[in-house]
């Protein structure tokens, strides 16, 4: 199994088919640490994630997933994953000057 990679709160990782934020860190135990998610109805939900060969996996315990919490922690992983979700991606920059575009004229030895 590949070495667990290091995490950190603020962190974007994926777990599974999701992007998630990291909202805490629990160095030495059997899981890895708290993410922020959201689920399918888009609402902030928080889970025990862990490093297995596969990569993150959410742990699969009765009462792992619920609310995102309300603490300075949460509150800043739910700001930073709706903020990324939904971020408009970056505009191509026009390199031809300001409204200016060139059209490639086809060759007329053709």
């Amino acid at each position: 199994m590949a070495e667990r990679p290091n995490i950190f709160p603020s962190q974007w990782i994926t777990v599974g088919t999701k992007k998630a934020v990291v909202s805490d860190v629990h160095d030495g135990e059997e899981t890895a640490g708290t993410v922020v998610y959201l689920d399918g109805r888009n609402r902030p939900v928080c889970a025990e994630v862990h490093w297995t060969e596969h990569g993150w996996e959410f742990v699969k315990t009765a009462g792992t997933r619920k609310t995102a919490p309300t603490d300075a922690k949460g509150r800043e992983a739910v700001a930073i994953l709706r903020t990324g979700l939904h971020a408009s991606p970056p505009q191509a920059k026009n390199t031809y000057g300001p409204g200016k575009m060139t059209a490639i004229k086809p060759s007329p030895h053709r």
